[in-house]
């Protein structure tokens, strides 16, 4: 099963972790993980480009990211805000999907929050 935790706090998403396989089929084959990889890839990848960045790490059956901590404290810089804005529409859409996702398959994965 795929645990997925959203982090949230500062009234926003602050990052998510993803550990494990669906075990909906054998690896490279398994719809579920590919569909949750392919969502978390585009997250990060549209977070470098048009958001705050941040750390994540990934290997086999895992993946965790965090928004920088500088971004919680914004005061005056207007293009900092707007990439916050954009990070948590980008953040929002992910958890969108993988709730698509869960609808569906909701025995091979399971989201919850972390505050």
């Amino acid at each position: 099963m795929v645990n997925i935790s959203i982090f949230k706090g500062h009234n926003l998403i602050t990052g998510f972790r993803i550990k494990g396989h669906a075990g909906f089929a054998k690896s490279g084959k398994d719809i579920v993980c590919a569909a949750v990889s392919a969502i978390a890839y585009t997250a990060i990848g549209s977070i470098e480009e048009y958001g705050v960045g941040g750390e994540y790490k990934d290997k086999d059956g895992y993946m965790v990211y965090h928004m920088p901590e500088h971004v919680y404290e914004i005061h005056n810089d207007d293009n900092l805000k707007r990439k916050l804005e954009d990070t948590q529409l980008i953040l929002n859409s992910f958890v969108l999907g993988l709730k698509q996702i869960e609808e569906s398959y909701g025995k091979y994965l399971v989201i919850h929050e972390e505050v």
